[in-house]
């Protein structure tokens, strides 16, 4: 299981930190940022799917390892973050 999330993980934090360290430089960078946050929110649907997958395989025991909250906890913050940063910045253009 390492193996196969090793490649997509690394992609995931690259993703991650260039969607939150980003430049707001205008409109010519329109494409690039909605590219990133597209591609940002599927590899956290793909990570949260991978672990809700584990959660129906070991059931209520997986929450008991800190370590699998660990897991599951940062596709759904990054994802909660995508989406109010994502508001607030349409928010803000008008």
């Amino acid at each position: 299981m390492v193996r196969k999330t090793f490649i997509p993980y690394v992609i995931y934090v690259g993703l991650t930190l260039g969607f939150f360290f980003k430049k707001d430089t205008g409109l010519e960078n329109f494409w690039i940022t909605l590219t990133l946050t597209v591609l940002l929110v599927l590899f956290s649907f793909y990570f949260l799917y991978e672990e809700v997958k584990q959660v129906k395989h070991i059931g209520r025991q997986y929450f008991n390892s800190f370590y699998n909250v660990l897991d599951i906890l940062p596709p759904i913050v990054i994802t909660a973050t995508v989406l109010f940063t994502t508001i607030s910045e349409a928010m803000d253009a008008k």
